[in-house]
């Protein structure tokens, strides 16, 4: 089978690839999660007959392969005079800004109608039911914070000249603005599920509202060839039962994220936050991190797209497996993999070399530096070439 797609088309190594094929080399990503062990990363062994040892053999492929790109990369939408607030529309639409405005009238009411009597000075009191081109100015408000920083939020609104930005101040009062705030919901809180209940998700919460906006990020933007996948950190240090700690990251508490994003300007095309061990489905005979990145791939399959990773995602199983649905990769790869060859980890080449094996799709190779890096690829043949930099 592996035979009848390797002669479709087959190219030489491409030279706009080799900058990423550099920063995927030399890339040193902690991938050390409180809540995730390397259980979730490694597959679940099975029998492959692609990935029998006998099947690698030292050296390069003698040609690469490649798959047509059929996809039509950029902007799904009509572009002619769109202004900002469009685009911001398409993302935001006005459905989404009415179940907002709706959930949040609907908590209030429950907040207001359980608490009694409150206190003389609060805020609440003065609470009135917000409307839809309110919201849309709290939005655009919460957007302008992330432009302009201040060390308080209550500072948005100081008369003080050294911090005052009177901006603020002219779209919605302060009050208004924190009131708003206290009661935003997304959902209805009457239809909420208590953990350990069947159907249960740690995300309601963010009700409809959120994954509409995921999928109108994936509607208006086709990305283009090349793909790349990550996990980043959306910052929280409040009560949270999934929010994770890294120790080695910049933002070191907050919410795991994992995204699949255009190589070429960043897009985020698609997206999956990490809620914990616990309400994860049950994993498929390849693994965790293997069913993760194909959920997020898959859209994508069939369509030529080239995909470049780091090692908590890189295994030989799942880029045969993208492979066979024409779609190459490229990554770092962890050498204790199911199905990485035991010759490509016993043999060590001379510092500063590389040796290389091959199963006539995949292309595995151990550069010898400090420490072994490993790499895993079905794109290029595996050999040095110059990248044109010079480093010091």
């Amino acid at each position: 089978m592996a035979d009848s797609i390797l002669s479709d088309d087959l190219i030489n190594v491409l030279p706009e690839f080799r900058d990423l094929f550099q920063e995927i080399f030399n890339d040193n990503d902690s991938d050390e999660f409180e809540g995730y062990e390397m259980d979730d990363v490694e597959e679940i062994d099975h029998p492959f007959d692609a990935f029998a040892e006998e099947n690698w053999r030292r050296g390069r492929l003698a040609e690469t392969s490649t798959f047509t790109f059929t996809a039509d990369p950029g902007v799904t939408l009509e572009q002619n005079q769109r202004t900002h607030l469009d685009y911001f529309k398409e993302f935001v639409s006005e459905d989404i800004i009415s179940t907002i405005v709706q959930e949040t009238i609907r908590y209030a009411a429950d907040f207001l109608a359980s608490h009694g009597t409150l206190p003389v000075h609060s805020r609440l009191r003065k609470w009135s039911p917000v409307s839809n081109n309110e919201m849309k100015a709290f939005l655009w408000m919460i957007i302008a914070m992330g432009l302009v920083t201040q060390a308080n939020i209550q500072d948005y609104w100081s008369s003080d000249p050294v911090v005052s930005t009177l901006f603020f101040g002219t779209v919605m009062s302060r009050d208004r603005f924190l009131s708003i705030m206290s009661f935003l919901h997304h959902s209805d809180n009457n239809m909420a599920l208590q953990r350990g209940q069947e159907n249960y998700s740690p995300l309601q919460k963010l009700g409809s509202p959120y994954q509409k906006i995921l999928e109108n990020f994936e509607r208006v933007y086709t990305p283009h060839q090349e793909l790349a996948i990550d996990k980043g950190m959306i910052p929280w240090r409040g009560n949270l039962h999934f929010r994770v700690y890294s120790p080695d990251k910049p933002t070191k508490y907050g919410i795991k994220v994992y995204m699949l994003c255009d190589s070429a300007n960043g897009y985020c095309s698609r997206l999956e936050l990490f809620t914990g061990r616990e309400c994860r489905p049950v994993p498929s005979e390849y693994g965790v991190t293997y069913d993760l990145l194909m959920r997020l791939i898959q859209p994508n399959l069939n369509k030529g797209y080239t995909l470049f990773t780091d090692n908590y995602f890189t295994s030989p199983h799942l880029y045969y497996n993208l492979y066979l649905n024409a779609t190459l990769a490229c990554g770092t790869l962890r050498s204790n993999r199911k199905g990485v060859p035991r010759m490509l980890r016993e043999t060590r080449p001379v510092e500063g070399n590389t040796v290389t094996f091959n199963n006539g799709v995949l292309t595995a190779v151990k550069f010898a530096d400090k420490k072994d890096v490993y790499l895993l690829t079905t794109i290029h043949e595996g050999k040095m070439v110059p990248t044109g930099k010079r480093d010091y």
